[in-house]
């Protein structure tokens, strides 16, 4: 998936509508209008990756963690350090792949 993809993917996962650009989101809550806003910037932005990752339920973060270590290389590593390690250093492109992976909202690109 390309960056802008991943973008208007986990935007709309968290109520958010892109615009055609992906790069405005408009956002209504409850019966306040519609406020256009700058539509984050996941795979790039660690904090608005942490404010996604915030909507994981118990369930899906063993497989987050999991799809994490794999995007990372390092499930083959046994070792808890090398996990701890991919965990912590993940770059905000991996956590969106992760993250949409375990969504099901992941498309691969075409050949």
């Amino acid at each position: 998936m390309t960056a802008n993809a991943q973008r208007i993917a986990i935007a709309k996962l968290l109520g958010l509508r892109p615009q055609v650009s992906g790069y405005m989101c408009s956002l209504t809550v409850g019966s306040t209008p519609t406020v256009l806003l700058d539509c984050p910037d996941y795979p790039k932005c660690r904090n608005a990756m942490s404010k996604a990752l915030r909507t994981l339920d118990d369930e899906e973060w063993p497989e987050y963690m999991l799809k994490l270590c794999d995007i990372a290389g390092t499930l083959d590593d046994a070792g808890k350090w090398a996990t701890a390690r991919a965990l912590l250093a993940a770059t905000p492109a991996q956590q969106a792949e992760a993250f949409l992976k375990v969504k099901g909202k992941w498309a691969d690109d075409e050949p």
